[in-house]
């Protein structure tokens, strides 16, 4: 720019100098003059163009370098991590709900790094996640049931025999007390009838209440066995995805 500057003194004084011995060089040099005056003009805004232009650059780099970026290797850690997950049976998957929905929403936060056969594996793990998450809950309560209601029955199966022993404790023992048979036989009818009276219809109830129990579990466990098919074939379907990556 001085170069510029100092080319614009040397030519106005030419041109002092051709005015004061030929007034006919007046209007060339009027002309040079301008054309000289449009030339350092240009090249001043050309210099700030570039400045302007480097000063953005600087607070590009800034910005870019400033803001954390998950790496590579970060997204292969995670994917990892799901086809570890993926391994699992159903019945643990469902127990790892919340640590599977985590690793999911970390690979979607950071889908636009993702190549096309990951995005197709993405998409994949959020359609078994939204499954695992809706099912999981009713899953677990009736499996739940289904426990409770074992224990319930070997309890009463349980009470049962240990009746039916002391009624076999009790003929024995009125055996063995009374010779006469008659007599024997009216304490056992009689013993038998306080026994079906009290416990004997108890247990019976008890009985049947399982019986209906035991209906609406197994309904229920028809619908969980559905359920659980269905998420095993959308996590067989993100497994075949995932062998590819």
């Amino acid at each position: 720019m001085r170069r510029v500057y100092l080319g614009l003194q040397a030519n106005w004084a030419l041109e002092e100098l051709a005015q004061s011995t030929a007034p006919q060089a007046r209007a060339f040099q009027s002309r040079k003059r301008s054309a000289l005056m449009l030339r350092f003009i240009f090249l001043q805004n050309r210099l700030g163009s570039v400045g302007i232009g480097l000063l953005y650059c600087q607070v590009s780099l800034g910005a870019a370098f400033s803001v954390p970026l998950l790496t590579a290797m970060d997204v292969i850690t995670i994917i990892n991590s799901l086809k570890q997950m993926l391994d699992m049976e159903p019945d643990d998957l469902l127990h790892e709900v919340d640590p599977f929905s985590s690793l999911v929403d970390d690979l979607r936060n950071h889908s636009w790094r993702l190549s096309p056969l990951e995005a197709e594996f993405l998409q994949r793990l959020l359609r078994l996640r939204e499954e695992l998450v809706a099912d999981a809950p009713f899953i677990n309560l009736v499996e739940e049931a289904e426990v409770h209601y074992h224990e319930m029955a070997s309890g009463v199966f349980d009470h049962i025999w240990l009746t039916k022993e002391s009624m076999r404790m009790h003929e024995g023992t009125l055996a063995a007390l009374f010779n006469d048979e008659e007599m024997i036989d009216k304490r056992v009818a009689k013993l038998e009838g306080e026994i079906q009276r009290h416990d004997m219809l108890y247990l019976k109830d008890k009985q049947n209440k399982l019986g209906e129990m035991l209906s609406e579990i197994t309904d229920d466990l028809k619908l969980v066995r559905r359920c659980k098919r269905s998420i095993e074939e959308k996590r067989v379907g993100a497994k075949d995805v995932a062998e590819l990556l």
